[in-house]
């Protein structure tokens, strides 16, 4: 029973991981700059850097951004 656990914990964390996947690349590309004007000067690598945190928050970040916040 716990491997079965473990494994639909997985599951659903690629599935998480995945989506903000997905959502980070047009984030970063249009949608951070919209939400903080300071990003629109920065380069791919500070871009790049910024993935992890997006694919952890982006359901904070996505609500985020469709409120106009």
């Amino acid at each position: 029973m716990s491997e079965m656990a473990v494994e639909v914990a997985l599951i659903c964390l690629g599935i998480y991981a995945g989506i903000g996947l997905a959502f980070a690349v047009p984030f970063l590309m249009w949608g951070a700059v919209r939400m903080d004007h300071g990003v629109e000067g920065s380069g791919v690598a500070a871009r790049v850097i910024l993935i992890p945190g997006v694919i952890a928050l982006w359901p904070y970040l996505f609500l985020r951004l469709l409120s106009g916040a």
